[in-house]
């Protein structure tokens, strides 16, 4: 678990979409998986967020971004591509999938996924 300041990351966050035209169905995606990170965060004894991977059904995920399993899965591939995300695929009928928040810092004037 690691320590994240809510306010900077979701600041960073919406600075690197602007200055990399992330497209709003990935800034939605983007935005409940941060949200779900802060979730767990507040479910631990520290309030420390999620370093690995957190598991969250794709119900879940519709019910804070309104995007259906098709858009999700093809969301995150590119939240993927583009180093925001990682994922594990679930397994119909027997585990959701697993995601890991690649967290933001400043690199000079650009923003870029880092570890905290």
């Amino acid at each position: 678990m690691c320590e994240v300041n809510f306010i900077t990351q979701f600041g960073l966050i919406m600075e690197y979409c602007r200055e990399n035209c992330v497209h709003s169905r990935e800034r939605m995606l983007m935005i409940a998986l941060f949200h779900c990170a802060n979730r767990v965060a507040q479910q631990t004894a520290n309030h420390q967020w999620p370093d690995g991977f957190f598991t969250i059904s794709n119900a879940e995920l519709n019910s804070w971004c309104d995007l259906d399993k098709r858009a999700i899965e093809t969301l995150r591939n590119s939240l993927r591509q583009r180093g925001l995300i990682d994922f594990i695929k679930g397994s119909r009928n027997k585990s959701n999938p697993s995601y890991k928040i690649n967290y933001l810092v400043r690199d000079g004037y650009r923003i870029v996924p880092g570890n905290q």
